[in-house]
């Protein structure tokens, strides 16, 4: 493998990242350049030799970054994994470091599914919980496990729940509010024909 560039971050003095002539890329410390002498533009790496970067260097600086992602808010796999990719980790030190915390049960996508469900099905539609779970990485098969588990509110309950904190009258409402109030609730991922019985 081939070093292609050797670039300093915008968002760090201190950082920079190494680009292979395979498209991946990873962060290294300026400190740590100066150690590995090897690792300067046009110079040629063996697989052997990143991998020990990887091991050594990028492994445990990306599980200590997890536990910090996970510090504040639960997270999915997928969504850390990411977060490190884009952090600059390989995808494959991404992927074990979130394994490892999950291996302590630090992530769990069954554990924030049925949490995301819990608090979240009063604002939103079954539909829309679905939808933005999926858009989180959860896989579809636990989604629609969870879902057929929990004790969903309704979904008429929860439209005439939303038209009350609107304060929507169907009796005073105009067309124009009308309009805006389904628009509103079909955002929020609620069928049209249900809506529109309700209103």
């Amino acid at each position: 493998m081939q070093i292609i560039s050797i670039e300093p971050l915008p968002s760090s003095k201190s950082r920079r990242r190494i680009t292979l002539d395979t498209r991946e890329s990873f962060v290294l410390y300026a400190g740590e350049l100066v150690k590995h002498p090897e690792l300067r533009t046009s110079a040629f790496i063996d697989e052997d030799y990143y991998q020990q970067i990887k091991d050594t260097i990028l492994l445990p600086r990306a599980k200590k970054r997890v536990l910090h992602l996970l510090e504040k808010q639960d997270r999915t796999m997928a969504d850390v994994t990411d977060k490190l990719i884009s952090g600059g980790y390989p995808p494959d030190v991404a992927a074990l470091a979130a394994e490892y915390a999950a291996s302590y049960g630090y992530i769990d996508d069954r554990r924030y599914t049925e949490n995301y469900i819990y608090f979240n099905q009063e604002k939103k539609s079954r539909r829309r919980l679905f939808n933005d779970l999926l858009r989180k990485g959860v896989a579809r098969e636990l989604i629609e496990e969870c879902l057929s588990e929990a004790e969903l509110i309704p979904e008429e309950d929860k439209i005439k729940l939303l038209l009350s904190k609107k304060h929507y009258d169907k009796d005073t409402a105009s067309q124009q509010d009308k309009a805006r109030i389904i628009r509103f609730l079909m955002g929020r991922g609620y069928d049209y024909q249900t809506i529109k019985t309700l209103i």
